[in-house]
């Protein structure tokens, strides 16, 4: 497959939609700050995106390329085995989450029918992007959904995140 389809038309062709790029959000908006939270069960649907992995597996977390699957396999049978599992680690921004570490064992998790995953989670702060065009421009907004993960309004704060 090499090259990523994002238009609705192709993914329902059968083409792989992409993960978001944490950097290209970074990017797109004024990072304001950063904090540790503490370790807690995340939905596996709400993680959305990558930090510098989303070439090597698609918005599905299923793995795009061949030299991942022995270690697919690896943490499977682990799993399967009732292995306990570190936490992965996450950051989020906003209602969404990007995955630092833990790329394989969010596949299995999902591949096996797991809805949640302990992650330690870093919040960043970030003002909205500056605009919806620099943020495609950068690559950022490729779907809807990723203009809805960058640039909801919070609840309390007038930052990305809640």
């Amino acid at each position: 497959m090499g090259k990523y389809r994002t238009d609705a038309g192709e993914w329902a062709l059968g083409y792989s939609l992409p993960l978001l790029d944490l950097a290209a959000i970074r990017d797109a908006c004024d990072v304001r700050s950063r904090h540790a939270a503490r370790t807690r069960a995340v939905p596996i649907d709400e993680i959305r995106g990558s930090e510098g992995r989303g070439e090597d597996f698609d918005a599905d977390f299923r793995p795009l390329r061949p030299h991942s699957r022995d270690r697919w396999i690896r943490i499977a049978i682990a799993q399967q085995m009732g292995a306990t599992m570190p936490p992965v680690e996450l950051v989020q921004v906003g209602d969404a989450y990007f995955v630092r570490d833990g790329h394989h064992r969010i596949s299995v998790a999902r591949a096996l029918g797991q809805r949640e995953i302990d992650a330690q989670i870093t919040v960043w702060e970030a003002a909205r992007p500056r605009s919806r065009e620099q943020c495609v421009g950068a690559g950022v907004l490729e779907t809807e959904l990723m203009h809805q993960a960058v640039s909801a309004q919070p609840k309390v704060s007038p930052s990305c995140v809640t």
